[in-house]
C-alpha cells in the first residue's frame, strides 16, 4: 500500500534533501533515488518543536510578576500539581533529590 506524502514533507525535501543527502554521503550513508532524505517524523517532530518555541516567546512576553493573567495563573496551577506528584512519587520510592 502506498503511503501518501504530504505537501509540507514533499517541500522540505525538495529544498533540504539534497542538502542533506550530501551531508549524509560525507559519513557513508547513501539514501536510494526517489525515497525522502528527511523523514516525515523528522520534520513533523521539527515543526512541533517550531510552534512550542514560537508559543513560549507569545506566553513569556506576557508574563508579569505583578499582573499575572488567567492563563499564567492556570499554568502556575499546572507547575505546582505536577511538582506535587513527582516529589510525592519519589517520597514513595524513597529517593531524595
Amino acid at each position: 500500500m502506498e503511503e501518501h506524502q504530504l505537501w509540507i514533507v514533499k517541500s522540505v525535501n525538495e529544498l533540504l534533501g539534497p542538502s542533506f543527502a550530501s551531508l549524509l554521503a560525507v559519513f557513508g550513508v547513501h539514501v536510494p533515488a526517489g525515497e525522502e532524505v528527511i523523514p516525515m517524523q523528522l520534520i513533523m517532530g521539527g515543526l512541533v518543536v517550531l510552534l512550542l518555541m514560537i508559543l513560549t516567546l507569545i506566553v513569556k512576553s506576557r508574563l508579569s510578576v505583578e499582573n499575572p493573567g488567567k492563563l499564567q495563573q492556570a499554568m502556575e496551577l499546572v507547575v505546582e500539581f505536577l511538582d506535587g506528584q513527582v516529589a510525592s512519587l519519589w517520597q514513595q520510592l524513597g529517593v531524595h533529590p
